[in-house]
């Protein structure tokens, strides 16, 4: 059994926690408006722009440095390339989300 080292964890926990802020961001998004509150609307835009401006990018520049850790790393095997292959299939995929939500909190017409 391939036993990860701590580089592997933490790419596998990055990418689970910025999925559950996709998941939130997506929920505060189409969840609230539909109640019609003002104060959880307000609330609601708050978390979202915190999430938006600052755990996603985060967790993306963190995903980078792992991707350049494990790039450098020595001794890849199979499990490293697929390990890579996902990390930077991620960080485009987390990075192209990202840009798209911060354009939209930046211009709210587009």
């Amino acid at each position: 059994m391939y036993e990860m080292n701590k580089i592997d964890k933490y790419i596998f926990i990055s990418l689970i926690i910025m999925l559950i802020n996709l998941i939130i961001i997506f929920l505060l998004t189409v969840g609230i408006p539909i109640i019609h509150s003002n104060d959880l609307f307000k609330i609601s835009n708050y978390i979202v722009n915190v999430v938006v401006l600052f755990i996603l990018p985060t967790c993306i520049v963190t995903q980078i440095i792992a991707l350049s850790i494990k790039i450098i790393s020595k001794n890849k095997i199979l499990r490293d390339w697929i390990i890579i292959l996902i990390n930077f299939l991620s960080i485009l995929f987390f990075g192209l989300i990202t840009t798209c939500l911060i354009g939209s909190l930046i211009n709210p017409l587009i």
